[in-house]
């Protein structure tokens, strides 16, 4: 395989994806635009096109750097994704990848220089290599299908919703700590919720929320969650919320989670406050759904 590098300045380059090259046995080779090299003519036998970062902007034009070319550059990016090169784009590349697909770059809201968190976002996650959505949701339809009992919690509780039909949906808030939900008529008189009474407080962790199907029912809410505990069928059932918290899951994402933390959220309690948290009770809730789920 060859790796192919656009490198801009001698004090920009590809760093570690040289050892990443060699530990792999691949074959790299370069641009250096700095010392007057032009850009490959063809991509014939490049697997990866690497677009690396540089002081320069999209709208540097040639008269303020001589030796960079927003649009020649632009025109080899659209050549390698037309010509099915995988391509990364590092800083100013990234950049470069969306004008080249007619997405222009814009200003960030700030200046950012320095090691900081990132979050992912539900579709950055849902590119984890190991995680295979389409695949968990036709499980999930067979064994509805099948009639097998169905619990999905958070993630799962979207999946469900998913594989059913209904997509998931953001939630109005970021929710992460122990506030109350709320039962709605249809989730008092639920048999399986009988323990819960009116409100109770439970466990959250969350961005998005599950979609509705036109026969689904919500049973629980929270000030912030409209959709905590829903009802798909006799023996399916997805719970946002989170009563298999325990210390040692909470200790888990906490220490998962920095980003989360970051910034003080109204719905986001701090690690200290969840660590101090009692979950025995709605642990005791999961049991007896799940008893009445399984009788």
């Amino acid at each position: 395989m060859k790796v192919h590098f656009i490198q801009h300045e001698s004090f920009e380059g590809p760093g570690v994806l040289v050892n990443w090259c060699r530990a792999r046995g691949y074959e790299a080779s370069y641009t250096r635009l700095w010392l007057g090299e032009s850009l490959p003519q063809s991509l014939q036998g490049v697997s990866l096109l690497v677009v690396l970062g540089g002081p320069q902007s999209p709208a540097t034009g040639i008269a303020e750097c001589h030796y960079f070319d927003a649009r020649a550059e632009q025109a080899l990016i659209a050549r390698a994704i037309a010509g099915q090169v995988a391509v990364l784009g590092i800083c100013l590349g990234a950049q470069l990848i969306g004008e080249a697909l007619g997405a222009p770059f814009e200003p960030s809201p700030e200046v950012e220089i320095g090691f900081f968190p990132v979050t992912l976002t539900a579709a950055g996650i849902a590119e984890c290599h190991y995680f295979d959505a389409r695949a968990e949701q036709a499980l999930i339809a067979r064994a509805i299908a099948g009639q097998v009992a169905v619990l999905g919690i958070c993630l799962g509780a979207q999946l469900i919703g998913e594989a059913l039909g209904a997509p998931f949906e953001p939630s109005p808030e970021v929710e992460i700590g122990f506030f109350p939900v709320t039962l709605t008529a249809a989730g008092r008189a639920h048999p399986g919720l009988e323990s819960f009474g009116d409100s109770v407080t439970l466990g959250h962790w969350h961005h998005d929320m599950p979609g509705l199907t036109a026969d689904s029912k919500v049973l629980a809410f929270s000030e912030v969650c409209p959709r905590q505990i829903v009802g798909y069928g006799a023996r399916v059932y997805g719970f946002q919320c989170h009563l298999e918290f325990d210390a040692e899951a909470i200790e888990a994402l906490i220490s998962h989670s920095a980003a989360e933390f970051s910034q003080p959220h109204p719905w986001v309690q701090p690690p200290d406050v969840l660590r101090q948290a009692e979950t025995q009770e709605m642990n005791v809730l999961l049991w007896q759904f799940l008893d009445w789920l399984v009788r």
